[in-house]
């Protein structure tokens, strides 16, 4: 699903590791939630990235 919204997973993962280094977690479980959080964010604002450009796009055209 990422990928079909043009979002590299790998990418955002490290991007957003990398301020936290030396952050560990206690279980494979922890760390795997805090990845699906931190992807759907990633895809949560390019949905919102998208549908603004949309709405502006349409109000330029007068369709709004």
């Amino acid at each position: 699903m990422m990928r079909t919204w043009e979002l590299e997973p790998e990418k955002i993962l490290t991007r957003d590791a990398l301020p936290e280094p030396h952050r560990s977690y206690a279980s494979p479980e922890e760390r795997e939630k805090e990845e699906i959080r931190l992807l759907g964010l990633a895809l949560r604002d390019s949905v919102k990235k998208d549908l603004l450009a949309d709405i502006n796009a349409a109000s330029e055209s007068g369709g709004v």
